[in-house]
């Protein structure tokens, strides 16, 4: 039902602000810009948005405003934003959501929780993955679908499984290219989590040491004095 909904651009501009050199939308299941990120259904997050679409997808869906938690980690600016506008998404096209502001490490602790909302269970909150953890299905948490063994949320996704175990057998890039279209496809269909953006946090560093290897963490590995 959320899937109309959603901005990437809203999201990305929340997150880091409007300076798009920080931030790239749109973005599938792989980190754009790596071998395995593609376009296969991406139209669901870059076509035309509708909160009407996402209202009577959730009407259709027998919803029956069940409380709806979503967790937001106070101490961490990009993923507090990121909350905030999810859940007044959610709240326009619907959903009874109870907002709940934490710091992230009882955030972390809370997500362990399996038992209903009533019992200190939760229903949704928003993150973010190096880049290159999503850049392939092997190190992709968010995909895996083995039930109580499954990330946060514990998802079981038999089909995805299937094509995560399909990829570490791929003989070459071509065939890892087709089994990462159709994870993606498959995601659409499964939902397990929604992309919202790729941010691009800027990094500065003296001009006394040279070697630092550019994009995603602080490595250290290599780094000399200039």
């Amino acid at each position: 039902a959320l899937l109309p909904a959603i901005d990437q651009r809203v999201f990305m501009d929340a997150a880091i602000g409007t300076d798009q050199t920080l931030s790239h939308v749109p973005a599938g299941v792989f980190t754009p810009g790596t071998p395995l990120a593609n376009d296969a259904g991406l139209e669901v997050l870059t076509g035309p948005r509708s909160l009407d679409a996402a209202r009577a997808a959730l009407a259709a869906s027998g919803y029956k405003n069940e409380r709806v938690v979503m967790m937001s980690a106070t101490d961490l600016p990009v993923l507090q934003n990121l909350a905030v506008v999810a859940s007044d998404v959610m709240k326009r096209i619907g959903f009874n959501v109870d907002f709940i502001s934490m710091d992230w490490g009882t955030q972390i602790q809370r997500r362990t929780n399996r038992g209903p909302v009533e019992q200190g269970g939760w229903s949704a909150f928003c993150t973010t993955w190096e880049g290159l953890d999503v850049s392939v299905p092997g190190s992709h948490m968010p995909i895996r679908g083995n039930g109580a063994n499954a990330w946060s949320g514990w998802p079981t996704m038999p089909k995805l499984e299937e094509l995560r175990d399909a990829w570490f057998a791929a003989p070459d890039l071509a065939t890892e290219r087709r089994i990462a279209e159709e994870i993606q496809r498959h995601v659409w269909q499964e939902v397990p989590f929604i992309p919202l953006g790729l941010v691009l946090p800027p990094q500065a560093y003296r001009r006394s040491i040279k070697d630092v290897v550019k994009g995603g963490p602080a490595l250290f590995w290599g780094v000399k004095r200039a």
